[in-house]
């Protein structure tokens, strides 16, 4: 028996022991850290961001009630609302258009919103050559202008916009020169730290708003939250991309963001109380590089265990399609180098974009063309696993991998066409070694 008082000593610090661990447990999930970030603008703005539709401000003939004080010399001028939300609310700067015979058109904002628009510089532009459906060559116009954005009285900040403007003369400018097209040339840039490890991020506006808090709809983001997951100095179509208004999942931590101010100086992350699934980003698929380990099932129903199981060879891991015509127009390489150099030490690993229920037209396509290497087929089109592992969007796309080491020995460029057998020549036929001149 226990004694009571022993008893219930021993309940108290069990009490104390879960409280502990209790506490310790609610701080690490509700802890939140801020952090700053920056505002970029120029070119690394387009160099990280991802593509994205432009806004369209709607052109029009009349003269807003806004504009106190126009340029001289006018001939047809259009007008346009950019509508930005510094503090939650919807304000509008005009933009003065006029497109002069034979000239580069006038493109002036008002960013200061004072209604002259005599002050406020002209866009500088840059030329870029086109040339239209019908072969005339024409001139796309680039450029930026500065507004001056009231986030409170005392505090403003300059946000550019890129502004595109197509040649006048383009057959198909009715479809779209009756608006006036613009990007954001801006960016918040920091630094985030989460489970103790550092990665670039970047806040994007993506509706050009200035207003880094917005959320749209639940379909549509105002800004998005860019991360560099896996460190390699850009920001992946994969894996990279978040809704800033939604959990996100890295290294299998679901967190959640909060954005304080409107204009994206810091964010909160703390540990989130939903579960989303993490999504990866692409591997680097650059010679040098170690090449994403898997294990699969042939065609034939054996179990491949890649690389491990081609220790001395050298690997052709190749994504190809039936359908594919340039696939097909690759095949006679790929036959010929593998009748060429498999004594040599040359394996190949088909990885089948197919459809499902295609087993059977797969068998007969491989047997009709000599394919006699390993292929594996799942049925599942572009969502095949290797494919899905190696961010695979298009075939053919070999990649020439050792196997001991399992690095990227050569890249897609280098192994199509012709090139296949000048890159398998280089890493499969014995070098001349050194000769001893010892008598």
């Amino acid at each position: 028996m226990i004694p009571s008082q022993c008893f219930l000593s021993i309940i108290t610090r069990s009490l104390a022991v879960l409280t502990g661990i209790w506490l310790a447990i609610t701080a690490l999930t509700c802890r939140a850290d801020t952090f700053h970030f920056d505002l970029v603008t120029g070119p690394e703005v387009f160099a990280v961001a991802p593509p994205t539709t432009p806004r369209r401000a709607p052109l029009f003939a009349k003269c807003p009630p806004q504009v106190t004080k126009l340029p001289p010399n006018l001939v047809n001028p259009y007008f346009a609302f950019i509508p930005l939300w510094p503090n939650g609310k919807e304000i509008d700067y005009v933009a003065l258009v006029e497109f002069p015979p034979n000239k580069p058109p006038i493109l002036i904002v008002d960013g200061d919103l004072d209604g002259d628009l005599t002050n406020d510089p002209p866009v500088q532009w840059k030329t870029f050559p086109y040339k239209a459906a019908n072969g005339q060559q024409l001139t796309r116009y680039e450029g930026d202008a500065v507004l001056h954005v009231h986030y409170s009285p005392d505090h403003i900040v300059d946000l550019p916009l890129h502004f595109i403007l197509p040649d006048p003369n383009d057959p198909n400018a009715a479809a779209y020169g009756q608006y006036l097209i613009y990007l954001p040339d801006y960016i918040r840039k920091g630094e985030l730290i989460l489970n103790n490890v550092k990665y670039t991020a970047y806040l994007y506006d993506l509706l050009a708003r200035g207003d880094f808090k917005c959320d749209v709809s639940a379909s549509f983001p105002g800004s998005i939250l860019l991360i560099d997951v896996n460190h390699n100095g850009k920001i992946d179509a994969r894996g990279e991309i978040y809704r800033a208004d939604r959990p996100f999942n890295i290294g299998g931590i679901t967190y959640q963001l909060t954005i304080p101010d409107y204009d994206g100086s810091t964010v909160v992350v703390e540990r989130s109380p939903k579960s989303v699934p993490e999504i990866l980003p692409p591997p680097d698929l650059s010679v040098g590089q170690i090449a994403p380990s898997f294990t699969a099932t042939t065609l034939k129903g054996n179990i491949v265990h890649f690389p491990q199981d081609y220790h001395g060879k050298r690997v052709l891991l190749y994504f190809w399609g039936s359908w594919c015509p340039h696939c097909r127009a690759q095949l006679p390489y790929v036959t010929a180098a593998y009748k060429k150099y498999h004594s040599k030490g040359l394996e190949i690993l088909g990885i089948c974009i197919e459809p499902a229920n295609y087993r059977e037209q797969l068998t007969a396509f491989l047997k009709a063309h000599y394919m006699t290497w390993p292929e594996v087929y799942d049925g599942k089109y572009w969502e095949t696993a290797e494919a899905q592992l190696y961010f695979i969007h298009i075939v053919p796309y070999p990649l020439l991998i050792d196997g001991d080491s399992g690095r990227i020995l050569a890249g897609r460029e280098q192994l199509l066409g012709p090139e296949l057998d000048k890159t398998l020549a280089h890493f499969l036929t014995p070098q001349p070694s050194a000769v001893s001149s010892t008598r």
